[in-house]
């Protein structure tokens, strides 16, 4: 019997579009303090800008969220023939013995771990802190969903942690955004705000989304649509506000 994969295990490809997501096993936390929200962004920039563009994050107590986009496969192999080190997965994918999907997997599993091992070194924790493999849905209507980055800077609304999206600081991409007035950053900013039509109608249509949606929000069931809890289904429901919406 043919086994059925779940639509958030997608295979990652070359040039393809994600929500990247994950939380903390047993229902734990994988941020406690300011510091564990700046740790964690900086394995994000360090280790998954090497191969994809960053669209937006959010840091949600016990679990995270992130819009990007897989780099194109001759700036990843051109990146990984000039590299004076290379992994074990990355040679055994420049000798055909590693598949892309594996080779993609590898770098966020490096991430987790790496991550991993320094919160639980600061906490005085030991274990496993990531829950199995790192979720992935395909974004196959754009390739920079402007509803998907709208529901992920209003994240901790959605549960409760807070009623603004506007001031939470690092916990969300949203910051950088602010700060674009000023300074560049490591995310793809120019890409999403040319989606939204100007930094300025970035900030008015998620101030719309939040208006139309924000009440809503808590009612989605993210551990059903985004399969946290395992079940397997061949693909995903539709969810109006997470699909781009031309008015």
């Amino acid at each position: 019997m043919k086994s059925i994969i779940p639509y958030y295990f997608a295979e990652w490809a070359p040039g393809g579009a994600y929500h990247v997501y994950n939380s903390a096993v047993y229902r734990n936390v994988l941020f406690q303090t300011n510091s564990d929200h700046y740790k964690f962004r900086d394995r994000i920039r360090d280790m998954v800008g090497m191969f994809a563009d960053v669209y937006a994050f959010a840091f949600v107590k016990n679990h995270f969220h992130c819009s990007l986009r897989i780099h194109d496969l001759s700036r990843i192999e051109k990146r990984l023939k000039e590299a004076h080190k290379l992994s074990a997965k990355e040679k055994k994918y420049l000798n055909g013995e590693a598949t892309f999907n594996q080779l993609i997997g590898s770098y966020f599993a490096n991430t987790f771990k790496s991550y991993a091992l320094s919160f639980n070194k600061r906490h005085h924790r030991r274990g496993t802190l990531f829950d199995q493999t790192v979720r992935r849905i395909r974004i196959r209507k754009d390739l920079t969903s402007r509803r998907l980055i709208m529901y992920i800077h209003s994240n901790e609304m959605k549960h409760h942690m807070g009623n603004s999206y506007t001031d939470i600081g690092i916990r969300s991409s949203f910051w950088h955004y602010t700060e674009a007035r000023e300074m560049k950053s490591w995310l793809d900013i120019d890409t999403v705000v040319e989606r939204f039509g100007g930094l300025e109608n970035f900030f008015a249509e998620h101030e719309r989304y939040v208006k139309k949606y924000g009440s809503k929000l808590p009612d989605f069931d993210e551990e059903l649509y985004f399969g946290y809890g395992g079940k397997v289904v061949a693909h995903a429901p539709f969810v109006d506000w997470l699909e781009d919406e031309e008015e």
